[in-house]
């Protein structure tokens, strides 16, 4: 049986959009007035989407649009870092094949 393509790209995508949508699942639903300090967890997850913190005011409008930037544009990001890696593990190894 054939391998699916960009497999190690689609678990990683799915695992970084099942993430956001349980940590924001929680995150929205949680009355503490301090809980914009929590998106600080995807400075280490995706560390590409610091730029969208500069513009976080604490407003609600503002939480919906980093929580919906950060979970389409960091899965898609995870995703891409899925299939490079895939690139790379094919490319040595099918030169280790040949040798």
């Amino acid at each position: 049986m054939k391998r699916p393509r960009y497999l190690l790209g689609w678990i990683f995508g799915a695992l970084h959009l099942a993430f956001c949508v349980l940590f924001f699942a929680a995150y929205f639903t949680s009355p503490d007035s301090e809980r914009g300090m929590a998106l600080y967890i995807f400075a280490f997850i995706d560390p590409w989407m610091l730029l969208f913190f500069s513009a976080f005011s604490g407003s609600i409008h503002d939480e919906i649009i980093i929580a919906a930037v950060l979970t389409l544009f960091g899965s898609a990001g995870w995703w891409g870092v899925g299939w490079m890696l895939a690139k790379i593990i094919g490319f040595f190894g099918r030169h280790q094949k040949n040798a």
